[in-house]
């Protein structure tokens, strides 16, 4: 044994070459997902494994959250040093989109779209704003309450179907974000919802019961946790129609009530 560094280094070596002789002629792929959670040494091995992935033949492959990082988080420190890296290339994943939606449909309902199927793909897309997880827990939830039916081996929407109520994983995904944010953050969120899933700062100011300066200073919160997006001046709209409906559907009818009336006034 000897000092903690090189041991350290000796465990990355061995770590890196356990991967080559994996991989041999062919070359190893490496897909870390959540790297958002990763600890400092994981991605000090990870910074390791990087720079010795060509004579290791290896491709690494690793997915985050940029919601879930700050400055401060180790993640951060990693990115800015991969920049200097050859070799090295980030990509930003967006939503997909309507046609990219429609095909996801077909996919789940195995026949091409009729009237009834692109009005169900339009709809899931305005919901979801093509993000692939709501889309695939929107079109279970609709099978599973029977929104969407089996007709001659078709989808059709059943009468009366124009939105989904909001399914219980996608409240789930929604609920951990809102959960990382403040008590305030939350409270302002809930008015915003009140008011539509688009809404302008005068009236969110007028009903949050703060002055215009606290209202924007949370709501920066909102925006860099990508549930809100700055529409342009003094406009704004959530990112997701789900987020709108998850924060609605936790306030009680007696509160909803007079939160619209407020909401109204203003």
């Amino acid at each position: 044994s000897s000092d903690a560094d090189t041991e350290r280094y000796r465990l990355f070596e061995a770590v890196t070459s356990m991967f080559a002789a994996i991989g041999g002629e062919a070359g190893t792929v490496l897909v870390i997902d959540d790297l958002h959670w990763a600890s400092k040494p994981t991605l000090l091995l990870l910074r390791h494994l990087l720079r010795k992935a060509p004579d290791a033949r290896l491709l690494v492959i690793g997915t985050y959250r940029d919601t879930d990082i700050d400055r401060s988080h180790p993640l951060a420190e990693l990115l800015a040093d991969l920049r200097r890296e050859p070799g090295v290339e980030r990509i930003a994943l967006d939503g997909l989109s309507a046609p990219e939606v429609e095909a996801l449909v077909v996919a789940a309902a195995g026949h091409e779209l009729d009237d009834d199927s692109r009005t169900l793909a339009a709809m899931v897309h305005a919901e979801t704003s093509g993000n692939p997880l709501f889309v695939g827990e929107v079109l279970r939830h609709l099978a599973e309450t029977g929104a969407i039916v089996r007709v001659g081996g078709r989808w059709q929407l059943a009468a009366g179907t124009t939105a989904a109520s909001l399914p219980e994983g996608v409240r789930d995904v929604i609920g951990r974000r809102l959960n990382a944010l403040s008590a305030e953050a939350n409270d302002l969120a809930t008015w915003a919802a009140v008011i539509g899933r688009d809404f302008r700062l005068d009236v969110l100011t007028a009903v949050g019961g703060r002055s215009e300066g606290e209202v924007l200073d949370v709501l920066d919160e909102v925006i860099d946790a990508r549930l809100v997006e700055e529409m342009g001046p003094d406009r704004y709209r959530f990112s997701h129609a789900l987020v709108r409906a998850s924060l609605y559907d936790e306030l009680r009818t007696s509160r909803r009530v007079r939160m619209h009336r407020t909401v109204g006034e203003a």
